[in-house]
């Protein structure tokens, strides 16, 4: 056997038995892997609680319609600041109001076979209020609705709790104590216990605000009188929090 010949063959057998190493490195992690993935469960929880609102949100404009834009803008820039000037006075502090909307679109006759032709412009101008103060928020409408006359407008009208924190953190707790029920459960129809956490998940949550119908002030003192007689009820509201946890089983 010749040198070349002697070398190859030292080579295959090397190659050979890396190959087979590595085989057995793998079929060893693998089943580390099977045995890891069974000696931890996972389950979801859901944790919820009920919160009574404690403030309002809702937008408020005014709409105006005049044959030409100039004038429609300015009639609008003055209801709205006469609608500012009314929340201010109402209690709403300056922080709490800004302007989310402003809109001039023009209005159209279609009247006819021949090309529409523009008979005016309708502006539109809103602010977000907050209204930190849930018994005053009647009268805040009312303010509003009484400074902008018939151009007043009030959509959008939500009732929400301001400080959610401690409440989310009850829910969370109560989501993860569930998951955890759920958990011990299963380990111990498998005659198992659970063992560390190992990871936790927040998969989701629910707190919105509630939606109120929109309002629109065709009467304004039959609607500023109305709104301010009228008690708005906060009710309850639900807030949810859902979790997914990982146990090390025992």
């Amino acid at each position: 056997m010749d040198h070349t010949t002697a070398l190859a063959l030292k080579i295959t057998a090397f190659l050979a038995v890396l190959a087979v190493v590595l085989l057995a490195a793998f079929a060893l992690g693998h089943r580390g892997a099977a045995r890891n993935g069974e000696q931890t469960i996972t389950l979801a929880g859901q944790g919820k609680v009920t919160v009574v609102p404690d403030r309002a949100t809702a937008s408020l404009g005014v709409q105006v319609t005049k044959p030409d834009a100039k004038g429609a803008m300015a009639e609008a820039d003055s209801l709205q600041g006469k609608v500012i000037a009314a929340l201010l006075a109402a209690g709403v502090e300056k922080s709490d109001i800004r302007t989310s909307g402003l809109d001039l679109q023009p209005e159209y006759d279609y009247e006819g076979r021949g090309k529409p032709t523009i008979t005016g412009y309708t502006v539109t101008q809103t602010v977000k209020v907050t209204m930190k103060d849930l018994k005053k928020a009647g009268d805040v409408l009312s303010a509003a609705a009484e400074a902008g006359g018939n151009a007043t407008r009030i959509n959008d009208f939500k009732l929400s709790v301001g400080d959610k924190d401690e409440a989310m953190g009850e829910a969370r707790d109560k989501a993860i104590a569930d998951a955890r029920k759920k958990a011990q459960q299963f380990a111990k129809a498998a005659d198992r216990e659970l063992g560390k956490v190992i990871r936790i998940t927040e998969t989701g949550s629910d707190s919105g605000p509630q939606p109120y119908a929109q309002m629109y002030a065709e009467d304004s003192m039959v609607t500023a009188n109305a709104l301010k007689s009228a008690p708005i009820e906060p009710g309850e509201q639900k807030l949810s929090i859902s979790v997914k946890v990982v146990w090390e089983l025992r």
